[in-house]
């Protein structure tokens, strides 16, 4: 048997703490003290700081993001993503700050290599270096319904300077698995591997948001979203008299339809407090429409689109951790948090009842 036939791609990145140091040396010319991995769905993130700061960076924290195997393929995607947090950065909005390597690229291919029990595994991926936010991750505090309202105000305003921010890859609707709209593509096989009681309840969501959203979708607003605007990725400072929130991982931007980003936020966020979900709903839903108004019509779909996003993680999470076991915590997140329970309370919930809670009407 060769040697070749020991080889093997790794999806994930190759790379563990000790390496971390050498490699922003290498590509930004930083000298590092200190260094943390952070959890990820498939990339490898890392907390660096630095020993000194110098005129071009004054930052002394990063975070060091390695994209995996099959996304570091998609330079297009990768630089629309940079492009997007260089423009929001420009606008003044608070948010991760992408930083030049040593030959003024933000974006470098970096081929790895390990061997691991006789295997030879190895693959090239995307390497970036991002300013790192200062506060606090909002998913590890309590939620008022002061910093509820002003979640949904901070999407809203972020939404409005979407709409200026140009790009190639985002000029067309996105075929992304992360799509609200994919959901009714998920493959059965996902789908069997799930108890009987939850494949019928994903089923049953995804026939709902095949009949009740997807015939809508013509008359949403198409545009940049986020795709992952919740408490995990929002962090908030409270040095000032009020909180201040910056946004953090734009590693699942796409084009697809305006409202999903609102969708996102709040199937994320109703999951820390389950037992009060439409009082969090409604605060977030106020702070948004104070900004930007929405027809009611499109305020009754939320209850189907958070729905379908809920068993979407859910779903497609499962499937990576059968996949990937060494990353249970973070791929069955959504599940510990009470996602299914969430998923029943809104399945049983009627258009009308959500209507008249949420808006108070």
């Amino acid at each position: 048997m060769s040697y070749e036939n020991f080889c093997q791609e790794s999806f994930i990145p190759l790379i563990t703490s000790d390496d971390v140091p050498g490699l922003v040396d290498n590509l930004y010319g930083i000298a590092i003290e200190g260094v943390q991995e952070l959890t990820g769905y498939s990339d490898k993130n890392f907390y660096v700081k630095v020993s000194q700061t110098s005129v071009e960076n004054e930052c002394s924290k990063f975070v060091l993001k390695i994209t995996n195997l099959e996304d570091s393929r998609n330079v297009g995607w990768l630089d629309g993503q940079t492009a997007m947090m260089r423009h929001m950065s420009a606008q003044g909005v608070a948010c991760s700050r992408p930083i030049a390597n040593l030959n003024g690229n933000y974006m470098h291919l970096v081929s790895m290599e390990k061997n691991s029990k006789g295997i030879r595994k190895y693959g090239t991926y995307i390497v970036r270096l991002l300013s790192y936010m200062k506060g606090e991750i909002m998913a590890a505090l309590e939620f008022d319904s002061t910093l509820l309202h002003r979640l949904g105000v901070f999407l809203a305003e972020i939404k409005r300077h979407f709409e200026d921010f140009s790009h190639e890859y985002f000029k067309q609707m996105d075929d992304y698995e992360w799509n609200l709209t994919k959901i009714v593509e998920i493959a059965p096989s996902k789908l069997a591997a799930l108890t009987d009681k939850k494949r019928q309840l994903s089923e049953s969501v995804i026939d709902e948001f095949r009949t009740n959203v997807l015939p809508k979708c013509s008359q949403l607003k198409e545009g940049v979203i986020h795709g992952d605007f919740r408490p995990a990725n929002i962090v908030v400072d409270y040095t000032g008299d009020n909180a201040s929130l910056s946004v953090i991982d734009f590693g699942d931007s796409i084009r697809s339809y305006v409202l999903f980003d609102l969708v996102i936020t709040l199937a994320h966020t109703m999951l820390y407090d389950i037992d009060s979900y439409l009082n969090v709903a409604r605060q977030v839903i106020a702070g948004y429409t104070s900004v930007i108004q929405l027809p009611t019509w499109q305020i009754r779909l939320l209850r189907t689109c958070i729905q379908a996003r809920l068993v979407q993680v859910l779903v497609l999470c499962y499937n990576r951790y059968i996949e990937l076991p060494f990353n249970e915590d973070y791929l069955l997140g959504c599940e510990r948090q009470g996602g299914w329970k969430l998923v029943e309370i809104l399945h049983d919930l009627s258009d009308t009842e959500w209507l008249r809670t949420v808006t108070n009407s």
